[in-house]
């Protein structure tokens, strides 16, 4: 009986381990390059200090060929004027860690796919017009968007609802790019 204790986790771990592994290697992976701009809408109490702006993004993504879930890693830039006569510019910019989910139109694979994506991040805010000023903070976000493929690449539009902790900032960027 103490030997079937010892046995058992060994063998639950390789039985569940070799089927990930070869579907890994049969179905390989990879990572792709994202970079894209656009405009930037300030929401909320973050708004009503700052005008429409503009954003500028980066980052890698990271896939299973076969699996609709993904990762994106990426670096973002926003700028906004400040309105009400405060004069200055708020940035706001930072790091998120996303998770994707692809959703394919049509029956074959590699064309058009709207995808969901969210996850945290890591923000900096510099906003002359309130008195939060410089903020360092944790946020979230959620968003939607479209992937098309075009020749060796593809293109995307997508939009997100960022939440900066802290800060009482959040605005949704709506950003054309393209994946390579």
């Amino acid at each position: 009986m103490h030997q079937f204790f010892r046995v058992t986790p060994l063998a639950l771990a390789i039985a569940v381990a070799s089927p990930c592994v070869a579907r890994a290697q049969l179905l390989g992976g990879g990572a792709k390059i994202n970079i894209g701009a656009g405009a930037t809408f300030p929401t909320g109490d973050f708004g009503s200090f700052n005008n429409t702006g503009y954003n500028l993004a980066g980052g890698i993504n990271l896939f299973q060929t076969g699996i609709p879930i993904g990762a994106r890693i990426e670096g973002m830039y926003n700028s906004f004027s400040s309105s009400g006569g405060f004069g200055g510019t708020t940035v706001s910019g930072g790091v998120t860690a996303n998770v994707t989910y692809d959703i394919p139109i049509g029956a074959l694979p590699g064309l058009t796919t709207l995808y969901g994506i969210g996850g945290i991040g890591y923000y900096h805010t510099n906003d002359p017009s309130s008195l939060i000023g410089a903020v360092d903070a944790v946020g979230w976000n959620i968003g939607a968007g479209i992937r098309f493929p075009l020749t060796g690449f593809s293109a995307y539009i997508e939009s997100r609802y960022h939440r900066i902790s802290n800060a009482d900032a959040s605005y949704f960027p709506v950003t054309f790019g393209l994946m390579f």
